[in-house]
């Protein structure tokens, strides 16, 4: 899939276009391409799936957060999978699963980050 869409990404970082792209790719997380030539691929959370809906603004949400934090496009993008994989474990108006729940630990902050609660 990365190999597919890479003429693409390159297309869309070119300068004047965008700084950064990222597309999901499901349950198999997320691609991108920086301005610098940067690509990555990182991976979802492998959660059981209750709901689809809303992974894709709770993953878009999660990177705009991420990268206005002023972390790097792969870690970003990796915290923002995971905060899609946990939205998808939710059951529709339920609580985060078992699961997900210790998983959201990982998503609370962003790696290198100091706590709040700390």
């Amino acid at each position: 899939m990365a190999a597919q869409v890479r003429p693409q990404l390159r297309e869309l970082t070119e300068p004047g276009v965008a700084d950064i792209v990222v597309v999901t790719v499901g349950r198999n997380g997320a691609i991108g391409r920086t301005r610098t030539g940067e690509f990555f691929a990182v991976p979802a959370l492998a959660v059981a799936v209750h709901q689809v809906p809303g992974a894709g603004s709770a993953f878009s949400t999660a990177l705009i957060h991420a990268l206005s934090q002023g972390a790097a496009a792969e870690q970003a993008a990796a915290f923002a999978c995971r905060a899609g994989s946990l939205w998808c474990s939710r059951t529709p108006h339920g609580p985060l699963s078992t699961l997900a729940g210790a998983a959201a630990q990982q998503v609370t902050r962003l790696p290198g980050r100091p706590r709040s609660d700390s």
